[in-house]
């Protein structure tokens, strides 16, 4: 019983290919370099919108005309209500509506008065009975208060004589 020899060579093999550790030695330096690049640039970009906020704060502070400053308060006072109109909350409300209506109904149109926190919606649903169920389920909405029908109208244009209703409620800050 004599045992086996086992040949073991720790040497690195002679016949290794170079070619492929430079490309990618050279691919990652590129990768280096144009990561740097952008970086260069966004510090640049940062740099010139902090000077654009500089300059903006600076005209705001220097004393516009009266009429001027009360105009952009104005927009200003807009643009914050346009905000916090809660839209995804009511859109969802209107969504979950038709969902329950199962589906019978689609919104058409959906035209909110952020100044009287009221809003409309045009929708058409293949029946009155249909309508009527829609209306009631928004009725139950967290969002919407006092929902109600405003019209109705059948279409004769269309053969399947679906019905065109507005209904119009307020909406309310917080669900």
């Amino acid at each position: 019983m004599s045992a086996r020899l086992i040949a073991l060579n720790f040497v690195e093999p002679k016949t290794r290919n170079k070619g492929v550790g430079a490309v990618l030695l050279a691919i990652g330096l590129g990768s280096i370099v144009l990561a740097l690049g952008d970086i260069r640039s966004a510090a640049r970009d940062r740099d010139d919108l902090q000077s654009q906020l500089a300059a903006v704060q600076s005209d705001g502070d220097s004393g516009r005309s009266g009429t001027a400053s009360r105009h952009s308060t104005a927009e200003n006072r807009a643009v914050v209500e346009a905000l916090a109109t809660p839209w995804s909350l009511l859109m969802q409300e209107l969504d979950a509506a038709s969902r329950d209506s199962r589906d019978s109904v689609a919104v058409l149109a959906v035209e909110p008065d952020q100044h009287k926190h009221r809003v409309r919606v045009v929708a058409e649903a293949r029946n009155l009975t249909d309508a009527l169920a829609y209306i009631e389920r928004l009725q139950q909405s967290r969002v919407l208060r006092l929902p109600m029908l405003d019209s109705h109208a059948v279409r004769t244009d269309d053969s399947e004589r679906p019905v065109r209703f507005q209904v119009s409620a307020e909406w309310k800050d917080q669900p």
